[in-house]
């Protein structure tokens, strides 16, 4: 994924649509260097459609999405 591309483009949605929350998933299946489409060998995404992800997808993601951003899901639903 060129985060290069992508982070101004998220920086543009903040500033102009401030009520909306981003919630941002789009790096935890990514490293550095690459993403995958599988973690621990089960796909992350439908097998006939790479928008939405698949069950197992959304319940492995989870997890990996709380690690990498921390208390953003907090702020967004606003829990205190």
């Amino acid at each position: 994924m060129n985060m290069h591309l992508l982070r101004p483009c998220l920086r543009n949605c903040d500033h102009s649509t401030p009520k909306v929350d981003i919630v941002h998933t789009h790096d935890v299946p990514c490293s550095d260097t690459k993403c995958t489409l599988d973690f621990d060998g089960l796909p992350i995404y439908r097998y006939d459609d790479y928008h939405h992800l698949s069950v197992a997808g959304s319940t492995l993601l989870y997890p990996q999405y709380l690690k990498r951003h921390p208390g953003e899901l907090d702020k967004i639903l606003r829990y205190k």
